[in-house]
């Protein structure tokens, strides 16, 4: 095998008057020496080796065949073959002719001085296994596609003796030793002529496949109920076929295995059949609407069947299958009738503390293999794992979809929530027949909560990690009712956490120590107000948790009104040397408006909801005051996580909590039940969906979807209004004419802006932008809970002069809006001013009314809303002149009723009436807004109004001119109660004197798709992906500076560039996208010209990539690829993709277009392909000079005339001996410059020396047209 080592090659004449910098190319030294290989490994190990933690765990022998000793150091193990990097060595030394044992187990332990762990396993059915070198790109060994079936106890590989040579079994292994001799096949399996299936017909089961010497022993479940024991020797010889026939006791399920006569084992096999119940049954349309053997469904079916142990209250032994949908578009179907999908067998219990007791009841399943140890499998495209939920709504979520729904919106917005599939679900559990009566219905099969690759992937802990860095991670813990006999952990502030991972019974007193510690050191530091910072270790709350995981947490849970959140079914976790994350989200079945459960009903409150008190949250974040008004003084809380959560929110708002996204999600959801529900509720009619207040009048399943959708739409309106707004601006940015002049404003508070790309809230909520002076501003006149006068009339001697500017209110009583009475109902907490016992039985009306000064000139008054709360209805006037009415009569008098209720729901809403002709009517100076309030009925139980009047006004307009491309930033703040609170941000690039990034001024000018491997330093920076550090370059070619704002990637890669921190590209400067800038920025330095992390990857296959202006014109759209003629060396062996002359704007989808980088790496942010900058005259403008040209015989008039070097590998016979080398070959003239050249080499560009030793000259080749081909082998 060959070390592949860098080296930068350069062409001159020996005076270097004369130098070819533009033939650098890429070359490679090799140096020859053997490799370690995989000799032996064992993916079933049940009794054969133990770990340091006494577990028998999958194992991989490492040998080296060599005479010398080898440093593992870099080598790399993995069982995936798009991953070669999954696992490397530590510094470990493999003496020459020895072995050594690494742990394929997932604990994933590197110390050189112990035992090593891998962070996978084996798996028994096979797959890909693979020993990678040090370049994390070679290959040295692998079993692929996949080595064959594994045996428990039998370990796979070959003699050292024969490394390389023919594969087989080992029996018994040989771990650590040196290998006996193998064979090729292990006692067989056992061949079912019938596979696991339903049947409606008996039939007659042969088993086959014992050799000479070998006997199959099988054993069924046919004379007792539960598990059908393991076969051993005792148990009975295969000899006859077995007969398959309908049972009324329970479902037949044979296991066998051979045997050989000195007492091998062979592998066990299962089977499970499953009678089908009879087509003239008549309680067939009753549960399923059809009979079960012509039933068919649109879903995946599973079908549970437990050996008639009944109702599953504890763990019972059982039999899973599943079906999918074969077929194409409306013929797409899936039935019970066809072979399985998976099956398997597995364990069954009912789950649910409150729900468990449900007619249709949940499950948790476990699926097992034959030696009842986990078996990972994947299940409808889900990633393999042992352990599921099948989730069966009955009642609360009518619609069906709530917890897929949620778990969907937390992985759209980048947090980790369980997959889910829809499925119809049979379970039989007292005969042995399936029915139509073992009908569930509609369920979501859902990942279970747990450690794991694709779930949450926290480190394996074991009871030896005492010590840090190990004792750190990986935790899964819980705020939620404690498992059956556990005492938890207990935290201060927080009280008793439930274990997850480990569990209780497997975590060491050191391990809940070290955990204990550390969140009650996390504590420390929120209590401390108002530093939070720890006063004994010094950290900020922020070194101890992941910010961004407790905010979207938090906002989940407040989005969705989960009666339960932060205090049940709560998750959280802490990784190996990382912070405590809150997640995954879990349990939402009682939230959006749900049936049954009043807590979550009302979208429009916090209340039976206390999201901002609970113990941690109360020193973090304050709660929104009433109606949108400032958080109370007496609430604790750190000003920049309270921002940050507000800025997170308002994020969302545009994009995964927006109305269309949740309507996207809802309603693909509902598309791929809209046919199973209507089964599903034909079985449980006693719960059937009704719609709800969010409906727009539908009922049934349909209004069930409808009032979900609804119920959202108004959570998320509520939740708007609970902070400031963000300024509003005359115009959003864009191109301008120079001197534009924009105006801000805000209906709150005062706008703040920067001019630099700065925010104008500094820490801690400090001010740090400049007043916005003038504009139109929208403010508050009349706010909730002023004071007011109000008057019961007892008749009609006031006439309509109460309601005037000057009428004289002396004599009425006082209060403060908001006025009325209420018994029992939403609006309790609104009212101010308790008027029953003066309205109640008396009149039905009231009049009420509240002065305010308005200190402006009553021209510069742009609009006027009343915004009313009202419970009947009102009539409203502003000075005298009627403005607004609700459920008011045509012709009002003193004791005029409401025309019509008001629901609660809606009443406690704010509804907005725009005022006509606002200017005409409000006065400069005293003003007062008078309300006649109505109820229903002079009895009515309840009744109130809470008017607020907003009026848009121009204040000294004195706008900001924009002279020059400008990101101008903004935020609303308003302070009260000694803070000053902020709205979110908002931005806006606007463009002056600039060109518009075109196809004609814009190249995509370098791409690294496939990097090289990640580093030590790398991984331990927490960098494991190479796709970490991908990026893409950009370039001016114009003489001219360039704008990309507005401009964005619409393919291959997401990019918007009004987002981007850079936007502007002088003549021939380049800009960077990068796929992840921290890990950028760790490999290559801080200082270059990034613009932002792009959203997606880049595929390692060949990607179209789609880059357009903001009038969706094509600035350039092309497709990359990785195989020849493209440059390979791209495709993983650390270079980039460098387009050959930019400044000519050549076809991106050409090949010849394209070159790679000079050095492994590439060059971002240098430009001009990575090549230091051409000199002399270019007359073609190829950026390739006149006489390099010359040199290389081609055209320097013709722009499409060049010439590449080529690097690859070729056959060559050195010493007799053929082997593969790689080579350097570059085009010159015959006579000339180059007629006596020098070879240099560089690992940096900057320090040169000579190539000789490292390029062995091989020929040069002489062609007709004058021009030769010189080849340079390694």
């Amino acid at each position: 095998m060959m070390e592949k080592i860098l080296r930068v090659v350069r062409i001159s004449d020996r005076s270097k008057s004369f130098l070819i910098t533009f033939l650098a190319a890429s070359c490679l030294s090799q140096v020859c020496f053997s490799h370690p290989i995989i000799s032996e490994f064992s993916a079933s190990n049940a009794t054969v080796l133990q770990d340091e933690d006494n577990d028998y765990v999958d194992w991989i022998e490492i040998y080296n065949p060599s005479n010398n000793p080898l440093n593992l150091a870099g080598y790399y193990l993995t069982d995936k073959s798009d991953n070669l990097v999954k696992w490397s060595f530590p510094a470990v030394q493999l003496a020459a002719g020895k072995a050594m044992i690494v742990f394929a187990s997932e604990k994933r332990r590197s110390n050189p001085g112990g035992n090593l762990h891998t962070n996978f396993k084996l798996t028994t059915d096979g797959e890909y296994l693979a020993l990678v070198g040090k370049d994390g790109l070679t290959v040295i060994q692998e079993f692929a596609p996949f080595f064959p079936k594994q045996f428990t106890d039998i370990s796979y590989g070959f003699k050292e003796s024969d490394a390389g040579g023919t594969e087989g079994y080992f029996s018994p292994p040989s771990p650590g030793v040196m290998n006996g001799a193998s064979f090729q096949n292990p006692i067989p399996l056992v061949n079912f002529s019938h596979s696991s299936q339903t049947f409606t017909e008996a039939f007659n089961l042969v088993l086959s496949g014992a050799g000479p010497g070998q006997a199959i022993h099988f054993e069924t479940n046919i004379s007792s109920s539960g598990a059908t024991p393991e076969p051993n020797e005792d148990s009975p010889i295969y000899q006859n076929s077995i007969s398959v026939q309908k049972s009324s006791d329970r479902t037949l399920q044979v296991r066998a295995r051979i045997i050989g006569v000195d007492g091998t084992l062979g592998e066990t096999l299962s089977a499970t059949y499953i009678y089908l119940q009879e087509e003239n049954v008549t309680n067939s349309e009753r549960y399923i609407g059809a009979p079960i053997r012509d039933f068919t469904s649109d879903l995946p079916i599973v079908v549970l069947d437990n050996f008639d142990r009944g109702r599953p209250s504890s763990n019972r032994d059982m039999h899973i299958s599943v079906y999918e949908p074969k077929g194409e578009g409306e013929e797409k179907r899936a039935s019970v009738r066809n072979k399985p999908d998976l099956e398997t067998r597995g364990n069954m219990r009912q789950r649910g503390s409150s729900t468990g007791s449900w007619a249709k009841y949940s499950l948790a399943v476990e699926f097992r293999d034959e030696v009842d140890e986990d078996r990972d499998l994947s299940v409808l495209g889900m990633p393999a794992q042992s352990d599921w939920v099948l989730s069966g709504r009955w009642d609360f979520d009518r619609a069906l979809m709530r917890n897929p729904f949620m778990y969907e919106l937390s992985r759209r917005i980048g947090r980790y929530a369980p997959r889910t599939r829809f499925v119809e679900v049979f379970s039989n559990t007292d005969d042995g027949v399936l029915e139509a009566e073992d009908y569930m219905g509609v369920y979501s099969l859902i990942e279970k909560v747990k450690r794991g690759p694709n779930r949450v992937e926290v480190e394996r802990l074991s009871p030896s990690d005492t010590t840090e860095p190990a004792i750190t991670g990986g935790y899964m813990f819980k705020k939620d009712r404690l498992d059956p006999g556990d005492r938890g952990l207990s935290v201060q502030s927080m009280g008793s956490l439930g274990w997850i991972y480990p569990k209780e019974e497997n975590v060491t007193d050191a391990q809940a120590e070290y955990l204990k510690n550390y969140l009650n050191e996390f504590n420390g530091a929120i209590r401390n107000f108002p530093d939070y910072t720890n006063t004994a270790t010094g950290k900020h709350y922020s070194e101890y948790i992941d910010v961004g995981s407790w905010l979207d947490e938090h906002l989940l849970r407040i989005l969705s009104k989960d009666p339960d959140a932060l205090r049940l079914s709560t998750y959280l976790f802490k990784p190996r040397g990382g912070k405590v994350h809150y997640g995954p989200v879990w349990d939402f079945d009682r939230c959006l408006g749900c049936d049954s459960d009043s807590r979550s009903g009302v979208p429009s409150s916090f209340s039976n909801n206390d999201f901002w008190a609970y113990p941690w949250w109360n020193n973090l974040i304050w709660k929104p005051g009433v109606n949108g008004a400032p958080p109370l003084a007496s609430d604790r809380g750190d000003p920049d996580f309270n921002q940050a959560y507000i800025d997170r929110y308002f994020s969302l708002r545009k994009t995964h909590f927006s109305e269309e996204s949740f309507n996207s999600i809802i309603d693909g959801m509902a598309s791929q039940i809209r046919e199973a529900q209507s089964r599903n509720f034909l079985r449980w009619s006693t719960r059937p969906p009704n719609g709800g207040r969010y409906s727009n009048g539908d009922r049934g399943w349909e209004g069930e979807v409808e009032h979900l959708k609804g119920w959202l739409r108004e959570r998320v309106k509520f939740m708007d209004r609970q902070w400031l707004p963000e300024a509003t601006m005359n115009r959003e940015g864009g191109i301008v004419e120079e001197g534009f002049e924009l105006a801000m404003s805000s209906p709150k508070g005062s706008v703040f802006y920067t001019l630099d790309g700065t925010d104008p809230r500094d820490f801690n909520g400090v001010v740090a932008g400049e007043l916005f002076p003038g504009g139109q501003f929208t403010n508050n006149y009349v706010a909730s809970f002023v004071p007011s006068k109000h008057l019961i009339p007892l008749d009609d001697s006031l006439g309509n002069g109460w309601s005037t500017f000057d009428f004289d209110d002396s004599s009425w009583a006082s209060g403060a809006t908001a006025m009325g009475f209420e018994t029992n109902g939403p609006a309790l907490d609104l009212i101010n001013t308790n008027i029953q016992s003066e309205m109640r039985y008396v009149n039905s009306s009231v009049y009420a009314r509240v002065e305010f000064n308005f200190n402006n000139k009553a021209s510069n008054v742009n609009a006027v809303t009343l915004k009313m709360k009202y419970d009947d209805g009102f009539a409203a006037y502003l000075n005298g002149v009627e403005i607004a009415r609700a459920n008011a009569p045509e012709t009002l008098a003193w004791n005029s009723r409401a025309t019509r209720s008001h629901k609660d729901s809606e009443a406690i809403i704010f509804e907005d009436f725009s005022v006509a002709n606002g200017s005409e009517i409000v006065r400069e100076g005293r003003n007062v807004l008078a309300i006649q309030g109505m109820n229903t009925s002079p009895g009515g139980s309840d009744f109130f109004i809470l008017p607020e009047l907003d009026i848009n006004e121009t204040l000294a307009p004195n706008p900001l001119p924009i002279n020059k491309s400008t990101l101008v930033t903004s935020r609303t703040a308003e302070e009260a109660n000694g803070r000053i609170y902020w709205s979110p941000p908002k931005s806006a690039y606007f463009v002056v004197g600039e060109d518009r990034g075109s196809e004609a001024n814009l190249v995509v000018s370098e791409i690294m798709y496939h990097p090289a491997a990640p580093s030590e330093l790398e991984k331990a920076a927490g960098f494991t992906n190479q796709d970490d550090f991908e990026w893409l370059e950009l370039q001016n070619i114009a003489g001219k500076q360039v704008n990309l704002f507005e401009s964005s990637f619409l393919a291959g890669i997401g990019f918007d560039f009004r987002g981007a921190d850079r936007v502007t590209l002088g003549p021939e400067e380049v800009i960077l996208l990068v796929s992840n800038k921290e890990a950028f920025e760790l490999r290559y330095g801080g200082g270059l010209p990034v613009a932002g992390s792009y959203s997606g990857r880049l595929d390692n296959n060949g990607e179209h990539l789609l880059l357009s202006d903001f009038s969706q014109s094509v600035i350039k759209d092309f497709r990359y690829q990785d195989a020849s003629p493209w440059p390979e060396e791209a495709d993983g062996q650390g270079f980039s993709l460098e387009l050959v002359r930019p400044f000519s704007n050549s076809d991106h989808n050409e090949a010849t277009s394209w070159t790679a980088s000079l050095v492994v790496g590439g060059t971002p942010g240098v430009g001009i392909g990575g090549a230091p900058p051409a000199v002399g005259n270019d007359s073609d403008g190829d950026s390739v000079p006149d006489d390099v040209e010359i040199a290389m015989g081609t055209d320097p008039a013709d722009p499409s005339s060049f010439a590449i070097p080529e690097v690859g590998v070729m056959n060559f016979i050195v010493e007799e001996q053929e082997g593969n080398f790689l080579y350097f070959a570059f085009q010159k003239i015959t006579t000339g410059v180059l007629d006596n050249y020098v070879i240099e080499q560089s690992r940096n560009l900057e320090n040169w020396e000579p190539a000789d030793g490292e390029l062995i000259f091989v020929s040069e080749e002489v062609a007709e047209n004058g021009l030769s081909v010189v080849l340079y082998r390694s």
